[in-house]
């Protein structure tokens, strides 16, 4: 059994995020010899050529007393690669392709920052290094035929399939075997080397836990359904038209999106809609062609699509016949829920199941509209799932159901401190609090919003770069009036490290969000920077207060000027 660093536990490796390198540190660990050393996740620093340092990360590197050291990037998934433009793609599990880094250069470069390390360190007995046998290369244990991965430059002994791990003492050896014919004179460390590597690269180093890995941990809890939650889902499955209510992290939209495609498995032609838009692209998302009679968006989109579709196919619009009959009515609370219900007569296309979110956001006339889309008023099914927090919404006496509503009454989203921040602006049926405990809510006090923008974009690098949180799970939510100034002011204090900011749109890669509590309304971010206006009121703000604290899953940071964060009761 091979030395492994870091000596990972079950419980700890299966938190690494990638299943391959998961695979492959078993793999490695129980298959090679105990005179190997293997070191996952090594950070090293490479030479440019004008002599600038850069930061690396070699997903393996074996050190092997007898034959030199083997540098080895893992890939997981389906691979691509283009000999017409030398790139390279992963494919997921929909069949998408993603660009990505060429895995054997990518070893190599890390072969190289660990040699020039070895050359650097002057503890050897001769006073400089051995030469070496340094190999490198690739592994896709997701693959069986690796064959078309073959390339000019590529020895095919450097890529390893499935059929490697199997047998990885083996393709080690033939890997530093198909080196050392190239590298006449380079031998192996020996032990006066193994002795080196050991003080330069597996000294214990006591170190915080990245903010990454307890998130992660955390995670794991929220995304289960929780027994009461799963009883409300078979519930639902024997109710016509129902009302589920529950607070922010009750698991309403997991629990429509589930029920939604329950019924889209069954051949129900359903519509999943909402209310706002960025929630209806988080819908949109997670529909796919295993789904074709699912729909999924906003509401006003739908309303949109019908309405085209009317102009389309019937050469009427909808939407000025509305204007003319309501002349004086809301273009959104009135006119596109009456331009839909006006195309439903035109349009025979109708749903068998209608699975709504936020419904307390929708306007009485788009419920009128919704019932005209069902197939059969009585017998076609109708769930709308709602917020019953009276303190925001206030009365909801206009939805179409009367029925008493499923109450869900566990938060299993936030951790309990960031539950109890949220809540104080909850006023309703008791929601539980959830039983992680977390970290608690830290407060940032800063004068002005220059002050504060610079002491964010600092807390948003250390996360990406120190505490490995992924860009894309970090959200920027500004709460109370004047969003436009601080967005400026952001945009002033430059790009964070690691990263950038995204205003307004979701899931750019390598981008932190930076957008509206009110618009980020359900949805959610692992870690969530609360940023206050200096005129946020407790109770003029009340719905940004309670959607912004709510959002975060397992990390929440308030910022604002110390007279804000007393305001609403944060000091």
């Amino acid at each position: 059994m091979a030395r492994m660093i870091p000596t990972l536990d079950a419980q700890t490796l299966a938190a690494v995020s990638s299943a391959a390198e998961r695979e492959v540190y078993r793999a490695m660990r129980d298959n090679l010899p105990s005179s190997v050393w293997v070191l996952h996740g090594l950070s090293l620093l490479a030479k440019t050529r004008d002599g600038a340092l850069r930061d690396l990360e070699a997903d393996f590197v074996v050190f092997d007393r007898d034959q030199g050291l083997l540098v080895v990037e893992v890939k997981g998934g389906g691979v691509s690669f283009d000999p017409r433009t030398s790139e390279w793609h992963s494919i997921d599990r929909h069949r998408n392709r993603h660009e990505i880094k060429d895995p054997f250069a990518q070893a190599r470069r890390a072969m190289y920052a660990v040699l020039y390390t070895l050359k650097e360190e002057g503890r050897w007995p001769s006073g400089r290094a051995p030469r070496l046998v340094a190999a490198h290369g690739a592994l896709f244990p997701d693959l069986v035929d690796v064959g078309s991965l073959v390339r000019p430059g590529i020895d095919v002994r450097q890529i390893g399939g499935a059929g490697a791990l199997e047998d990885l003492s083996k393709w080690c050896a033939t890997l530093f075997a198909a080196f050392r014919g190239e590298q006449a004179g380079a031998g192996g460390l020996g032990s006066a080397g193994m002795q080196v590597i050991d003080q330069l690269f597996c000294r214990p180093v006591v170190v915080q836990a990245p903010l990454a890995l307890a998130i992660r941990r955390e995670a794991r809890r929220q995304v289960e359904l929780t027994v009461r939650q799963a009883l409300v889902l078979r519930s639902l499955s024997r109710q016509r038209h129902a009302l589920v209510a529950g607070g922010a992290g009750t698991g309403k939209t997991l629990l429509a999106l589930e029920q939604a495609r329950d019924f889209a498995r069954k051949g129900l032609r359903t519509a999943l809609l909402c209310f706002s838009r960025p929630l209806g692209k988080f819908l949109e998302r997670q529909n796919s062609e295993d789904f074709a009679c699912l729909t999924t968006c906003s509401f006003h989109k739908l309303a949109y699509d019908w309405i085209e579709r009317a102009k389309r196919e019937h050469n009427w619009d909808p939407l000025t016949h509305a204007r003319e009959e309501h002349p004086n009515a809301d273009h959104y609370d009135t006119h596109m829920p009456m331009g839909l219900a006006y195309a439903s007569e035109v349009i025979e296309d109708r749903f068998d199941a209608l699975v709504v979110d936020e419904g307390q956001d929708l306007p009485p006339d788009a419920w009128f509209a919704l019932q005209l889309l069902l197939t059969d008023a009585e017998e076609s099914r109708f769930l709308i799932f709602y917020d019953p927090n009276q303190a925001v919404y206030g009365d909801r006496s206009h939805l179409p159901i009367t029925k008493a509503p499923f109450l869900l009454v566990e938060n299993c989203r936030n951790t309990r401190p960031i539950h109890e921040a949220a809540y104080r602006h909850y006023k309703g049926d008791a929601i539980d609090p959830p039983d992680i405990e977390g970290a608690g809510i830290e407060l940032i006090k800063e004068p002005t919003p220059v002050h504060q923008a610079r002491v964010i974009r600092r807390l948003v690098g250390r996360l990406v770069t120190t505490e490995k949180v992924a860009p894309e799970q970090i959200a920027v939510l500004l709460c109370g009036r004047h969003s436009r100034g601080r967005v400026a002011a952001l945009q002033q204090a430059g790009r964070p490290s690691g990263a950038c900011w995204s205003h307004e749109q979701l899931w750019v890669p390598g981008a932190v969000l930076v957008d509206t509590a009110h618009r980020f309304k359900g949805l959610e971010a692992a870690a969530v920077i609360l940023w206050l206006h200096d005129t946020v009121d407790a109770n003029r703000d009340v719905a940004d207060l309670y959607v912004g604290l709510s959002r975060a899953r397992s990390r929440l940071w308030v910022v604002g000027a110390p007279h804000a964060l007393k305001r609403i009761g944060l000091n």
